[in-house]
């Protein structure tokens, strides 16, 4: 039993701060098992969305992406998270997102306008660790013979190409 005013005082605060420093830590997350794990929707804290190119480049993307769903079935489904969503509301997601990117001002107005109208998801890591990885498959123009454009012809496929 404590023994003073001063001793339970002291007591209350401890159990407060550390009451405080349980609620504030992030639950122990694992590893992502399956595409349901890998997506968590944001619920307070958003991201700041920043893209080291411009705009043009986003709009570009969004319009790859929505020809690529165009090619799918309408009603394949898609894992985000807890959630699934069908290639149509996908694709009217992304148009939305699209038209977005055509009228706003700029990055700091595209982000206000994520936040309110759409529902973000965070990629799950361990430790805060991605990888986001992607393909690529450039398109190289050339010519069998020098011209104007390309001095050098391409005889064969370079040795270190991959």
């Amino acid at each position: 039993m404590l023994k003073s005013h001063k001793d339970q005082t002291l007591m209350a605060f401890i159990l407060l701060f550390l009451s405080f420093l349980a609620a504030c830590h992030p639950p122990l997350i694992k590893e992502a098992e399956g595409p349901e794990q890998a997506l968590n929707p944001v619920q307070w804290f958003y991201p700041s969305f920043e893209d080291d190119m411009n705009l043009d480049s986003l709009r570009e993307a969004l319009e790859c992406n929505l020809q690529y769903f165009a090619r799918l079935s309408p009603e394949r489904e898609f894992v985000y998270g807890p959630h699934r969503y069908t290639c149509r509301q996908v694709m009217e997601s992304q148009a939305s997102f699209l038209e977005m990117v055509r009228t706003v001002s700029g990055p700091k107005e595209l982000n206000e306008k994520v936040r309110e109208e759409f529902l973000v998801y965070r990629a799950a890591g361990r430790d805060g660790q991605v990888l986001f990885t992607g393909y690529f498959e450039p398109i190289l123009q050339g010519r069998l013979r020098p011209d104007t454009t390309f001095k050098h012809p391409i005889y064969r496929k370079p040795d270190d190409l991959i």
